[in-house]
């Protein structure tokens, strides 16, 4: 009780402000995620407040020593600002204890991330499920929350999930396109996927990281989410959730890559200007990211998040104050080696008419991703591994060039498979 004398001390110095409590049940939500064997399992954690806090402690328990937690982030949650020196942690064994006082003032009443655990999981572990609850740390701390005047508050709690696959057969994949938009437009981002096998099932859980992004439809034309016999959609918009179910049981998904369906959304007028990444996440904390097989086996395949990079819509004569390149420049590709796609980055520091081209080992052009005017800015493109016929490219080294006004330079890249 000791780490909690400093805490309560700090709130009674405030004791005489008054915070009404609209009485809404104050939540701790423990997400659920898949991971594989020898892997690492990301775990978030959630918390609801309906009045200012002065700290929570939180206290958990996984019941198994198949997975070990190793680590633990506030970065990008709703207590970010917190310096890590403030903080009280202990753990021991499969027990885990965090004080998170706000000296500084309160924590503001809200809905979002706390923070991210990260779990080392056993290669024995296959087939298990782990549950992830709050629990008691002898002989009385518990997960709860302390409003501005030392009250305790014994939060809801949801409890959540790491339940361990096998590795999938392949490296298949799940990707996201990064594109650019402007405040007050409509953009499509492509979602993106590559198999090796016939699917029969397609459950694409995502989550976008910003209210600056509003959800407004999906399209699946010139995608190959047009095969499926059924699609639905389905939202959570208070955690900012979609889930995109494309069945295939008349035929089945053949081996391929290509986009699997392209999300519309509407970028909301007073959006600023940020990067909104589009990730995996359990829908619901029930419905995974994952691939059903032909045969019936089911699991998550490799997942690389995307963003889109939201900027001012301003007039051409209104960006006096926007930060532009002051030279030409064509960066590596990242990643690098690639597989099944790469993403290609340029600057450009005036209005040019631009050509990017992708040659085989031999010179020969296999595609052209860019041949139009733009004007100056930086910008990224995703190369997804196909030549201009389509057709998925074969392992090796290619070369991409970009043309610009005056400006010319190529860059190496390699495909692995």
């Amino acid at each position: 009780m000791k780490r909690f004398a400093a805490l309560l001390i700090f709130c009674l110095v405030f004791a005489s402000l008054a915070f009404a409590d609209p009485g809404i049940p104050d939540t701790l939500r423990i997400d659920s995620v898949s991971a594989y064997l020898g892997g690492t399992a990301v775990l978030p954690v959630y918390f609801f407040n309906d009045e200012p806090l002065s700290g929570l402690e939180l206290v958990l328990r996984h019941d198994s020593e198949l997975i070990v937690l190793d680590s633990f982030s506030l970065a990008d949650g709703r207590l970010s600002y917190i310096p890590a020196g403030d903080l009280i942690l202990r753990t021991s064994g499969s027990l885990f204890d965090l004080v998170v006082p706000d000296n500084t003032g309160f924590i503001p009443t809200g809905n979002g991330l706390l923070c991210k655990l990260f779990f080392t999981v056993s290669r024995s572990a296959a087939g298990y499920t782990f549950v992830i609850d709050t629990a008691f740390w002898p002989p009385v701390s518990r997960t709860l929350f302390s409003d501005a005047e030392a009250n305790s508050i014994d939060p809801k709690i949801v409890k959540g999930y790491i339940s361990v696959s096998e590795p999938p057969p392949s490296n298949d994949s799940i990707w996201v396109d990064t594109v650019t938009a402007r405040t007050g437009k409509t953009v499509a981002v492509n979602v993106n996927g590559y198999n090796t096998e016939d699917i029969s099932k397609i459950d694409l859980a995502l989550v976008y990281s910003s209210n600056s992004l509003i959800y407004d439809s999906v399209s699946y034309a010139d995608t190959r989410g047009v095969l499926a016999s059924s699609r639905t959609i389905s939202q959570n918009p208070g955690e900012r959730q979609l889930l995109i179910t494309l069945s295939f049981s008349t035929t089945s998904l053949p081996p391929g890559t290509g986009p699997l369906a392209t999300i519309v959304f509407r970028v909301a007028d007073s959006a600023p200007e940020e990067k909104v990444v589009i990730d995996s996440a359990s829908f619901l904390n029930t419905i995974p990211l994952e691939f059903t097989t032909g045969g019936g086996l089911t699991f998550a395949p490799y997942f690389r998040a995307g963003y889109v990079d939201i900027k001012l819509g301003t007039d051409v004569n209104d960006r006096k104050n926007v930060v532009l390149p002051t030279k030409y420049a064509l960066a590596q590709n990242y990643p690098n080696p690639f597989n099944p796609s790469t993403l290609i980055k340029f600057d450009l520091p005036k209005a040019s008419e631009v050509k990017l081209e992708v040659f085989n080992i031999l010179g020969q052009k296999i595609r052209t991703l860019i041949n139009r005017e733009m004007t100056a800015g930086s910008y990224d493109i995703t190369f997804d591994g196909k030549g201009d016929d389509k057709e998925q490219l074969g392992s090796g080294v290619y070369f991409y060039r970009l043309r610009a006004g005056d400006f010319e330079q190529s860059r190496s890249m390699m495909l692995l498979k």
